[in-house]
């Protein structure tokens, strides 16, 4: 597990931490989880979902509780607006995202987090998919692309638009289109959302074939508007 560097200026108390593996191992291990997270982990119909669930819910615990001064194992979570996991009893926000061989686990005491990272699929590049995720200003500003750049600017503003959503706690299949994406040559991301408090973002350093961003909010319950 190792930090990510984040791009200057991102507020210092924002932390994102990279797990990764090769291969999953079998049977599922559910050592340190609660109960619930248990179940859910041998729940998943694919093993390696169980698998990596469960180890990235163990790496969270182990941040948390080295950053509360507790055994991670009596660490307690419950849900907020739009079903977002929270700590229960304590200040410290988080988020967790998985593609596949890695996952990002962003955390701060300070702001709402939200984090995505999404492996690279060509298929998903259609005009179809594009109207029912992006703005018609997104959509301008991919339309001259083609090939790899098409695919590169699809999920920059894919992972740029799903963390900032998670930061709000919005769903987001019910908010895609509220939220605009500016991309900066700087790793900054520029947002702009309909009927809610700022949200600011950037991106994060990813695998080959990965795009990653994180956003983050200091109101961690915005209702979305109707």
């Amino acid at each position: 597990m190792q930090r990510l560097p984040l791009p200057e200026g991102t507020p210092p108390a924002l932390e994102v931490w990279q797990l990764s593996w090769s291969a999953p191992c079998a049977p599922v291990d559910v050592h340190g989880l609660a109960p619930d997270e248990a179940a859910r982990a041998r729940r998943y119909r694919r093993p390696e979902d169980g698998w990596r669930f469960a180890t990235t819910r163990r790496a969270l615990r182990r941040l948390l509780g080295e950053r509360l001064g507790v055994a991670p194992a009596t660490i307690a979570f419950s849900t907020g607006p739009e079903r977002k996991p929270r700590v229960r009893n304590a200040r410290w926000h988080f988020n967790v995202s998985h593609a596949e061989g890695v996952a990002l686990v962003a955390l701060s005491p300070a702001h709402a987090v939200g984090v995505d990272i999404e492996r690279t699929r060509a298929d998903v590049v259609t005009p179809e998919i594009e109207s029912l995720c992006f703005t018609e200003r997104e959509r301008a500003v991919l339309a001259p692309l083609s090939g790899q750049a098409r695919l590169e600017g699809f999920y920059r503003h894919w992972v740029a638009k799903e963390a900032a959503l998670k930061a709000l706690g919005w769903g987001i299949a019910q908010a895609l289109l509220r939220v605009d994406i500016s991309l900066r040559q700087d790793g900054e991301v520029g947002i702009r959302v309909d009927g809610a408090p700022p949200v600011l973002a950037c991106e994060v350093p990813a695998p080959a074939g990965c795009y990653a961003a994180l956003a983050w909010s200091f109101d961690a319950d915005a209702a979305m508007p109707a």
